[in-house]
């Protein structure tokens, strides 16, 4: 049970938790109340000070949205460097895959190096169709 934030006091709802990632203290839950049924999906603390369903922006309509929002997809050598111009996230691939660690040293120093540029990590192998 969850508690949720945005209705009456100590309302909660049933969550079920699908993956836990006990190094990060975070897992994903299915929800078909609070934000569900629109987003089930959540991010959620496993355990400590932070047990209620969270905020929306860590809810959402398909189990891979969440798996890569998550800190469990950062296990997997997936993760590239991405140059963004405008509003196109991530933009376009500029590296090969890697792991969460070594791609994020090297979006670091691009944005050192060229500031005017947008660079980004993220990862090409799940893109969400509309």
């Amino acid at each position: 049970m969850r508690a949720w934030d945005y209705g009456e006091p100590d309302e909660v709802y049933p969550c079920w938790l699908l993956l836990a990632e006990k190094s990060s203290n975070t897992g994903i839950a299915y929800c078909e109340f609070g934000f569900g049924p629109t987003r089930p999906w959540g991010l959620l603390f496993l355990e400590g000070k932070y047990m209620s369903m969270g905020m929306d922006s860590g809810w959402f309509d398909r189990f891979l949205d969440a798996y890569f929002e998550s800190m469990s997809a950062t296990n997997l050598p997936i993760w590239r460097v991405f140059e963004q111009n405008g509003s196109d996230f991530p933009g376009k691939p500029i590296s090969v895959e890697g792991t969460w660690e070594a791609t994020w040293d090297v979006v670091m120093r691009l944005r050192s190096e060229r500031p005017q540029l947008g660079f980004n990590c993220w990862q090409s192998v799940y893109t969400r169709d509309a």
